[in-house]
């Protein structure tokens, strides 16, 4: 059985998936993730730092390991918002293609988000209900909406979980004062970026990566709401916690992972002010995102 190995080099993690497809469905063979920042503080001075760019290579060494544990027939590295943003992207690139197998292609954030869907529909039941899933990366946000397997709107946005936390919460702490101005800021971008979006009833909504996946643990965990979900209710149960502790460092939820800690907050921002500007009352978490699409079209091209 053929298998397909999927790499997603984020702003804020790289993710590894090689996996087999088995009557539809995905089967991995083997995930790995480690968070590497890569985005940090290139929305401020337009570069990777050199730090940033030794974590992603190590990372890289890495994966070529598990690629040698298991081959794979397919394998596609797609880089996102960092390497689209960075003026010195060149110089990780060239590095990269010295340890992985195949060249790092740098993907539009249309292209990522048409992804995103992909990774999403493959993964769940069949439905004439509308569907819209927002992903919260590093260095940008991706939105894709449609119904059954057709795709109406798309949209990449340049905010993320590392941009914001760089550029609103650099020193770690947040105040009402602060979270608002952030908030307004997201609110801007997203008003911007969103205004053509279809207004339909009917519609199920998802959130995919990491922000999402932290805060519905979060919310589980202090019994704000049921496995996987989030509402308007737990963000602003979150927010009240949050803005009560005041430093990132305090941050010690039940769920929430000691590397995540910084960027929850910039996070948080991002998915109250989606959440609003698309009238979301809730979302589900989707564990399948950029990684199950790639994997669900290099599949069908092998196919087609």
């Amino acid at each position: 059985m053929e298998s397909y190995a999927a790499i997603d080099l984020g702003s804020n993690s790289f993710h590894l998936l090689i996996a087999t497809i088995r009557d539809g469905r995905i089967e991995p063979l083997e995930r790995f993730s480690e968070k590497i920042q890569l985005g940090q503080h290139v929305s401020e001075t337009g570069q990777l730092c050199p730090a940033a760019i030794r974590r992603g290579l190590k990372c890289l060494g890495d994966f070529s390991a598990a690629l040698q544990r298991h081959p794979a027939e397919r394998v596609r590295v797609v880089g996102t918002q960092a390497l689209r943003a960075a003026s010195n992207r060149q110089q990780f690139l060239d590095e990269a293609s010295r340890v992985l197998p195949v060249p790092v292609d740098i993907i539009s954030g249309e292209e990522e988000a048409q992804l995103i869907w992909l990774g999403l529909v493959g993964s769940l039941p069949a439905t004439s209900r509308s569907r819209l899933v927002i992903d919260i990366g590093g260095g940008s946000t991706e939105l894709a909406y449609g119904q059954g397997q057709q795709l109406r709107f798309l949209q990449s946005m340049p905010l993320g979980c590392v941009a914001f936390r760089d550029h609103w919460f650099a020193d770690g702490r947040f105040t009402p004062t602060r979270y608002q101005q952030a908030l307004d800021a997201a609110h801007d971008l997203l008003a911007h970026g969103l205004a053509d979006c279809p207004a339909d009833m009917g519609v199920d909504y998802y959130g995919s990566s990491g922000t999402v996946k932290s805060i519905a643990r979060i919310a589980e965990r202090q019994g704000w709401c049921s496995a996987g979900m989030i509402d308007r209710e737990a963000i602003d149960r979150l927010r009240t916690e949050v803005l009560r502790l005041g430093k990132s460092s305090r941050l010690k939820f039940d769920g929430l992972r000691e590397s995540r800690r910084s960027v929850l907050v910039p996070g948080l921002v991002i998915l109250e002010a989606a959440m609003e500007e698309l009238g979301m009352d809730y979302l589900v978490y989707s564990p399948s995102a950029l990684r199950e699409g790639m994997i669900f079209n290099m599949a069908a091209c092998t196919t087609t």
